[in-house]
């Protein structure tokens, strides 16, 4: 057998190995998407260290960046929550949280700048009050992989 001839049943074998696929199924003309896995947070996601007051939930995915109570005065003290919202714009957010607490009887204030956000203060006409600041991802960055949103709470803790 001469080299030439080796070499021709050589690629003859591998090209026949090649053709042992199933055919792919005939293109329609649409072009399907690749599907997007949900965003994940670069951490384990955290939770709150303990339920909101008053019975309130977030109504949207969140990843907890700080949960910590801190005094501010002698007669003010806090529940200092920041999150990275997850799957929601900044402006969604402040109509959930704004409709939330529209629903427990809480008023907003008109939004003011507070460090490159937009912060709201809800006041319950029984004295309660939340201050509540809003950045999209441009204006903070969140630490969660995905995040479009972080969200400042400010809770005050009657005394």
């Amino acid at each position: 057998m001469t080299n030439k001839r080796l070499i021709v049943l050589t690629l003859l074998g591998v090209l026949s190995v090649g053709c042992d696929r199933a055919p792919s199924p005939p293109q329609s003309g649409v072009q399907e998407e690749p599907r997007q896995q949900p965003a994940r947070p670069k951490f384990p996601a955290k939770a709150l260290e303990s339920p909101l007051p008053d019975g309130f939930s977030l109504p949207f995915a969140y990843h907890v960046r700080e949960d910590r109570v801190a005094r501010v005065n002698d007669a003010l003290t806090e529940r200092r929550i920041l999150v990275d919202v997850l799957d929601a714009d900044v402006g969604s957010v402040r109509k959930q949280l704004t409709a939330m607490f529209k629903e427990r009887g809480f008023l907003g204030t008109r939004p003011s700048e507070n460090k490159g956000g937009q912060r709201v203060v809800y006041r319950h006409q029984d004295g309660r009050r939340v201050s509540v600041t809003y950045w999209s991802a441009e204006e903070r960055k969140p630490k969660a992989r995905g995040a479009e949103a972080v969200v400042y709470f400010g809770w005050a803790i009657p005394q």
